[in-house]
């Protein structure tokens, strides 16, 4: 889409919640970054994650007993402090559905798209706090004209890194030992020789 993978494709959900877990430390290292300020996001690189079709994708965390939900709050709430913006594409109006809290909707702007199937198209924004039932008080804007084809991308991201290896490495600058890193990640209360191993060698340590 646009030029860029997806992830997830041919139902592989489990690949969805794992890019989750890692935009989820990717946002926990820029929090803890010299140059984090919750003036300036812009200090960072725009992160953009669009999500569609999301009613299926809470089926599927119900499922795989992923906790979907806190982590799209967790996005939503707390991610465009470091410049990590989520967009989530819905059917359904009502936040239960998605499994988020009310606060949600109040904080955040929706964007509603009516038309198609030989009707006119019609956008309007509802900003927070503005009652997503009654259209008095909603921004019509003029829908973008037809695709004009995909934009010129230099570089494409086709691996992403293991959000675990981020969380190893977040842990690490926040003063954790090998050992006590290896105690939280494989959460055992004496790591052996070979989880201490494998945490060194993500870290890139060598004694």
């Amino acid at each position: 889409m646009l030029g860029y993978d997806v992830i997830g494709s041919g139902r592989q959900f489990q690949d969805i919640f794992n890019a989750l877990e890692l935009a989820i430390e990717i946002m926990n290292s820029r929090y803890q970054d010299e140059k984090y300020n919750p003036n300036n996001p812009s200090a960072f690189q725009g992160i953009a994650i669009f999500i569609d079709e999301l009613t299926t994708l809470v089926k599927e965390a119900k499922r795989l007993e992923f906790d979907l939900s806190n982590i799209l709050e967790t996005l939503l709430t707390e991610g465009r402090k470091v410049n990590i913006m989520l967009i989530l594409s819905i059917h359904s109006l009502d936040v239960k559905t998605l499994g988020l809290t009310a606060g949600i909707r109040e904080n955040n702007i929706m964007v509603q798209l009516h038309g198609g199937h030989g009707q006119e198209h019609q956008c309007y924004e509802v900003p927070p706090l503005v009652s997503i039932r009654s259209k008095k008080d909603w921004i019509e804007h003029q829908p973008p004209g037809p695709f004009v084809g995909y934009p010129d991308i230099a570089k494409v991201v086709t691996e992403l890194p293991l959000a675990q290896d981020i969380k190893i490495k977040n842990l690490y600058l926040r003063g954790l030992s090998p050992t006590a890193i290896a105690r939280n990640i494989y959460q055992v209360e004496k790591p052996s020789g070979r989880h201490i191993k494998q945490i060194k060698s993500i870290l890139g340590i060598t004694t």
